[in-house]
């Protein structure tokens, strides 16, 4: 497989977004295309990359790098429970593509993008390189799965377009909306925006960095043993991100051809189509968790075509019937775990429990400096205890502890240990 390196093309402000609300969102449809690629066959396929990915992540003892895929991390995490889909990306609606039933009409999806917050809970293996928010990082290579279909004259050259920014401090929100989270209730979902020009599949913000990926020929064929197109690329330097902070990329295709308007159907030309994980299976929706960012995007019509744009893509995860909602996206980042200390001092010492996110139980294993009474309270994201476990005085040293959650509804919780005037919290998730 190849790895190209790329000049890096800096772009001027676009500005700064500002939080919006549910009726500043446009609600789109998941229709999916008649394709040639089976459900069943994608499923197979999924099996197995997510084996060759886990493979790939590399365990080196001081300064570690890791590749970071969402859809693999939390199909894996939640025992391949996810269904796998794809659509293409395609720059404009003017092209027809059959949508069965629904009969032909143009492509809705124009551009996706991922956001990869590497402190997020799913990517807590002890095993693998775990970026804490006081460990600045880089971005290394970027890579996307797809299927990339030639049907025009071998001389033509498409291009795909790949965008990486910081993600800043910036965030979008919206309440409960009946099209969107309707499992959450009032509550306010919060996402990074994703921002691009008016009518256009790319952005010219300030500090976003550009590839433009060549479509040969030969591209066809740079596909991972199971056949899928496997396209990667790298900075020519490493990409810097703050301690804290997540990366978004993004990726669009350009047609390198022509095409007669509302007549060629894009079965008949070169084309790009996208991978995504459905979380929980079909119809169902994703797990959420204020305050971790990993999530992914599409540029639908209603973007691209807003006449009073917002400028950002629209997440739309939180449909029940949504079936785009982790894209197979993944960027390989670098840390020094050495050069930060942890922040854990004193008494007591608590380690992130494992596995998480779990079913049934849960271990955490906890240190001592001194004698100590130890409690240990869990708490559900509104704040109601749900569990006490008193361990009572316990000795200097190391210690261990487990979680039964099998009566607990699946979501997120909070454990906080206290030992005598010292207390430690983090999170879990229950699926």
């Amino acid at each position: 497989m190849k790895k190209i390196y790329l000049t890096l093309v800096f772009f001027a402000t676009f500005g700064l977004l500002t939080a919006q609300q549910a009726n500043d969102i446009q609600v789109v449809n998941s229709k999916k295309e008649v394709s040639d690629i089976s459900q069943a066959e994608l499923q197979t396929k999924a099996q197995s990359e997510i084996k060759s990915f886990f493979k790939r992540n590399n365990n080196s003892k001081v300064i570690k790098s890791r590749w970071y895929n969402a859809a693999f991390t939390i199909d894996n995490v939640l025992g391949g429970i996810g269904t796998v889909n794809a659509n293409n990306i395609f720059p404009d609606t003017t092209i027809l593509v059959d949508y069965g039933t629904m009969g032909f009409s143009g492509p809705w999806i124009h551009s996706i993008a991922e956001c990869v917050d590497p402190m997020s809970i799913w990517y807590s293996d002890p095993n693998e390189l775990t970026i804490n928010g006081d460990m600045p990082y880089t971005v290394d290579s970027i890579a996307l799965y797809c299927i990339y279909e030639r049907n025009t004259d071998a001389t033509v050259v498409d291009t795909l377009l790949i965008q990486l920014r910081n993600a800043g401090t910036d965030a979008r929100g919206w309440f409960n909306h009946s099209h969107f989270i309707t499992n959450y209730g009032a509550d306010t979902c919060v996402f990074r925006p994703v921002p691009y020009d008016l009518n256009k599949i790319y952005s010219t913000d300030a500090g976003v960095i550009t590839f433009k990926y060549p479509l040969t020929v030969s591209s066809e064929g740079d596909t991972t043993s199971n056949g899928l197109n496997y396209f990667k690329v790298g900075p020519a330097t490493p990409f810097n991100i703050g301690a804290g902070e997540q990366v978004i990329v993004t990726f669009g295709f350009i047609p390198g051809y022509t095409w007669t308007a509302n007549v060629d159907t894009l079965t008949t030309k070169n084309r790009i189509r996208f991978i995504s994980m459905e979380e929980l299976g079909d119809d169902t929706y994703p797990t959420y968790t204020k305050g971790e960012w990993t999530s992914s995007y599409i540029q639908s019509d209603d973007d691209l075509f807003d006449p009073a744009p917002t400028s950002y893509t629209s997440h739309l995860g939180y449909m029940a019937s949504y079936a785009y909602e982790h894209h197979w996206i993944e960027l390989l980042l670098t840390a020094d775990e050495t050069s930060v200390k942890t922040n854990e001092v004193g008494i007591l010492n608590v380690s992130q429990n494992h596995p998480n996110p779990f079913s049934g139980s849960t271990t955490i294993n906890y240190n001592l400096d001194k004698a100590a009474n130890v409690n240990v309270t869990i708490y559900n994201v509104a704040g109601a205890q749900v569990m006490t476990i008193a361990k009572g005085l316990q000795t200097a040293g190391n210690h261990q502890i487990q979680i039964d959650a099998s009566n607990l509804p699946a979501g997120v919780y909070y454990y906080t240990f206290t030992a005598d005037n010292n207390t430690a919290t983090k999170k879990m998730i229950v699926y």
